[in-house]
């Protein structure tokens, strides 16, 4: 009842501020035409018919009703529902935020070095913070969720109401930040959410992983069609979610009866083959990865002259792939084998690189093939390492050994789009392809060579 309540009140504001604004528009038009005249005298006529307007004040207003309607069921379900599910609730904020505005990217960035910076902004925030949010985060796992979505949001609603390519910067590095410290957080508030409904039959602790994916999967064609409908909205929406999603954390979550144990020294552990080649296959597989992601979108807008509406629901060729490469192969993969599934993935990916084209057909059937073997190796190498961990380590080294990882993934996803842009500005898009197929086929010999 106090939802509702309060439903009903904020959608009388919003109904009242939506007459105001009919009764000004009418005010304008009532004005003498001399006036507006020699208003038009002194003004310097160009051509703008190409150019549209960040914010359209003919949808502004549906565009706030449709945020607002959005917001009542995350509002219940943050509030009202159990700790699990508003810790996952976060992660797929966090996964959604990351891939929300990939096709709206070439529409602020001009060229593919501008780009592809802008795209390796968030990930080199995250990388950079790392370090220090682990040291943040340890015995303060509440307060540093709670900075993260307080610096997500903020990003977020920067980007929605200020076009600028320096201001879509400083929004992507603040992001970076807030998910390390969103992400950290979530491995100790997260144990103790699921051990409170353990013995519950319908909830498991990958619940979080399907809720990054659902963010992973959703987050470019939302961004997508909401950029379409009005650009801000799908900042704004996000942005609310996230404030609501801060205030539910501080009034529901409570500090994790275990704290996060500390980080030990993590480069010693590339000395060992065993872990440093995985986690350079899943580095080097990332960074074609995000270079095709950061480059993908301007050749389908620029070159094939596709909406971003249109070119955002493209993704999901590589998203729904990776993710059924995922839940099919990993439960399976001890038994077919890791090195087969490994090495498989990467001569698919080597091998489509090899023969892209900037025709559509060709690139949705790329987009498959790279998401086929994204999936392949999301699925071995975490349990190959954790497999390593476990039979030649003494000490735990498996929190040591994700965080290595995850280290080397981002550092995928800085050098990836660096890289794809350079190489697309000097030549063109099929040359950054060939040039990552080339490496992927070549780590695949000299491993199959070893």
């Amino acid at each position: 009842k106090p939802l509702m309540i309060l439903h009903g009140w904020f959608l009388f504001a919003l109904t009242s501020a939506d007459r105001v604004l009919e009764e000004g528009l009418l005010d304008l038009e009532s004005l003498e035409s001399s006036f507006l005249q020699i208003s038009i005298e002194n003004v310097t006529l160009t051509h703008v018919s190409e150019v549209s307007p960040w914010v359209s004040l003919g949808t502004v207003h549906m565009s706030i009703y449709l945020v607002a309607f959005l917001l009542v069921p995350i509002c219940a379900l943050a509030f009202a529902g159990p700790k699990w599910l508003l810790v996952a609730m976060i992660t797929c904020a966090d996964s959604t935020c990351t891939e929300l505005p990939m096709a709206i990217f070439p529409v602020i960035a001009e060229g593919p070095v501008a780009l592809g910076a802008l795209v390796a902004t968030k990930p080199f925030g995250q990388l950079l913070a790392t370090p220090l949010v682990l040291r943040f985060t340890r015995h303060r796992e509440v307060k540093a969720m709670e900075l993260g979505l307080l610096l997500q949001s903020a990003g977020l609603l920067l980007q929605g109401f200020t076009p600028s390519l320096g201001a879509w910067f400083a929004a992507r590095a603040a992001q970076g930040v807030g998910s390390g410290l969103v992400l950290t957080a979530n491995m100790a508030t997260g144990t103790d959410a699921f051990e409170e409904v353990k013995d519950s039959n319908y909830v498991e602790p990958m619940i979080l992983v399907y809720s990054m994916y659902i963010g992973a999967v959703c987050g470019a064609p939302f961004g997508g069609v909401g950029f379409t409908i009005q650009p801000f909205l799908p900042f704004l929406f996000l942005g609310l979610a996230e404030l609501l999603l801060l205030a539910a954390v501080h009034s529901k979550l409570d500090a994790p009866s275990i704290a996060m144990p500390g980080t030990q020294p993590l480069l010693s552990l590339l000395q060992y083959p065993m872990i440093s080649r995985p986690v350079a296959l899943i580095c080097l597989l990332v960074m074609y990865t995000a270079a095709l992601q950061a480059m993908l979108f301007r050749v389908l807008e620029e070159d094939l002259e596709l909406t971003v509406g249109a070119a955002s629901f493209t993704w999901l060729f590589q998203a729904w792939p990776a993710i059924l490469g995922v839940l099919c192969l990993g439960p399976a993969a001890q038994r077919i084998g890791f090195r087969l599934i490994m090495l498989t993935g990467i001569l698919l990916a080597g091998t489509s690189a090899l023969l892209a084209d900037e025709s559509l057909t060709v690139l949705i059937l790329e987009l498959v093939a790279v998401g086929l073997a994204l999936g392949a190796e999301n699925a071995t190498v975490p349990r190959l390492l954790e497999d390593v961990g476990i039979r030649h380590f003494e000490a735990p080294v498996s929190n040591n050994i994700i965080t290595l990882l995850n280290l080397g993934q981002q550092l995928g996803y800085v050098m990836g789009p660096l890289t794809g842009a350079l190489l697309c500005h000097v030549s063109s898009f099929q040359t950054m392809c060939r040039f990552f197929g080339v490496l992927l086929l070549g780590y695949a010999l000299a491993h199959t060579a070893d």
